[in-house]
């Protein structure tokens, strides 16, 4: 799921996992209280958080790779948020611009959506500019 690096703490939040290793590894386990009370005598609270901090995160972007959004769901948010900007960005840059600049799609990708949202008289464009959403389908 993840790549670690040695030494690190794995599965104090973690109650059914299992663990693969690529390369010769020591690894110890010590009950989850013992862990909390070391952490306490030592102070090491701060540490302990933001070490679980970037776990968390380690997580988060793996769960994004295993539920990548389509083209069209990556538009459709740009929208929504291009939609909340201000009207003196969304007049300064073309709805295009503004989706490709964010994400990782090709230009004719992201004007076949938007033309065909526009047909569909979901999104209203003048001269490349977001004027509204209508109403914008979950699905493509």
């Amino acid at each position: 799921m993840v790549r670690l690096t040695a030494p690190t703490i794995l599965g104090l939040a973690v109650s059914d996992a299992y663990l693969v290793v690529k390369e010769t590894a020591i690894i110890g386990t010590i009950p989850q209280e013992e862990v909390f009370h070391r952490i306490e005598d030592r102070g090491l609270w701060e540490v302990f958080a933001r070490h679980m901090m970037v776990q968390t995160n380690k997580l988060y972007l793996y769960s994004g790779q295993l539920s990548a959004p389509t083209s069209y769901e990556l538009v459709r948010k740009q929208l929504i948020e291009l939609i909340n900007e201000p009207e003196s960005l969304r007049n300064s840059i073309s709805v295009e611009r503004y989706i490709r600049d964010k994400v990782h799609l090709s230009r004719t990708c992201v004007m076949k959506i938007l033309s065909d949202l526009k047909t569909g008289g979901y999104i209203v464009i003048e001269v490349g500019r977001l004027r509204e959403i209508k109403h914008l389908p979950l699905k493509y």
